[in-house]
C-alpha cells in the first residue's frame, strides 16, 4: 500500500458543491415569499444555503480530519510493540482511509434492469465497497426507479425515506399560500422542505444515494453512531 499516497487523496478530497448539489428550500420560506420569488427558489437548484445534505457532509469532514489526526499521532508515537504487529495496525489504519476516500468519491456502475418481455427497466447501481484486505467488491445493489428521468418521483421518495426521514414525512402535490404546486415536501431534521423533483439532476441523485449508503455502511464499521449514543 502506497500510504503518502492514500493519505494525500484522502486530504484532497472533496464533496460536491453548487449544481451538483441536491437543494430544496424551507417551506417557509417559500411561504413568505411572493409568487415571483417562490416560483424562482423552486426552479433554481443553486441554492447552498439550503442543501440538505451539508449537515451530513458536515459529519464526513470531521471523520476526515479524526482518521488523519489519529494516523499522524499513531506514526509519532513511541514502538512499543513488534513489527508484525504495527504492520497490522498501519495495514488496519489505511483500510479505514480508503474506505473514507470511497465515501467521498464512490465507485459505482450503472446498468440496466435486467430485460423483461413486458414492463418497464429499471436503473440499477453496483455499489463497490473495500474489505478488510484492500480488495473492491460489489458491497450493494440498489434500484433507482425507472430509467431515466420517469423514475424520479419514487427515486428522490426512496433516498429520502432510506437517509433523512420516513415515507410518512413525504407530501406530494402540496399547494403553497400563492396557489403554486409543489411537487414534494418533506420533513428533513426537523423542517419542512420545498422540493421540485423536474429540477433534481438523476445523476446527481444516484452519486447521492451510492455516497448515503457507503456512508452508512462507513458509520456501521467504525460504531460511530454507537459512540455518539454513548456521548449523549
Amino acid at each position: 500500500m502506497d500510504i503518502e499516497k492514500h493519505i494525500e487523496k484522502l486530504r484532497e478530497s472533496n464533496l460536491p458543491v453548487n449544481e451538483r448539489m441536491i437543494t430544496g428550500v424551507p417551506f417557509d420560506v417559500i411561504e413568505k415569499s411572493d409568487k415571483a420569488k417562490a416560483l424562482q427558489l423552486l426552479r433554481t437548484t443553486l441554492h447552498p444555503e439550503y442543501d440538505i445534505l451539508s449537515n451530513i457532509y458536515d459529519e464526513i469532514n470531521k471523520e476526515r480530519e479524526l482518521v488523519l489526526k489519529e494516523f499522524q499521532e499513531f506514526f509519532l508515537s513511541p514502538v512499543t510493540s513488534t513489527p508484525e504487529n504495527i504492520l497490522k495496525a498501519i495495514q488496519k489504519r489505511m483500510i479505514r482511509i480508503m474506505r473514507l476516500i470511497m465515501v467521498y468519491d464512490p465507485v459505482y456502475y450503472l446498468s440496466e434492469s435486467p430485460n423483461r418481455k413486458e414492463g418497464p427497466k429499471y436503473d440499477m447501481c453496483k455499489i463497490y465497497w473495500v474489505d478488510d484486505k484492500g480488495k473492491k467488491f460489489m458491497k450493494k445493489t440498489k434500484t433507482f426507479g425507472q430509467l431515466g428521468l420517469s423514475g424520479m418521483e419514487k427515486s428522490v421518495v426512496k433516498l429520502f425515506s432510506d437517509y433523512f426521514t420516513s415515507s410518512t414525512d413525504i407530501s406530494w402535490d402540496v399547494k403553497s399560500k400563492h396557489g403554486l404546486t409543489i411537487d414534494l415536501v418533506a420533513n428533513i431534521d426537523d423542517e419542512k422542505y420545498a422540493f421540485e423533483v423536474k429540477a433534481i439532476n438523476k445523476g446527481n441523485l444516484i452519486e447521492t444515494g451510492a455516497r448515503l449508503e457507503l456512508w452508512e455502511t462507513y458509520k456501521r464499521e467504525y460504531g460511530i453512531n454507537k459512540a455518539k449514543k454513548q456521548q449523549s
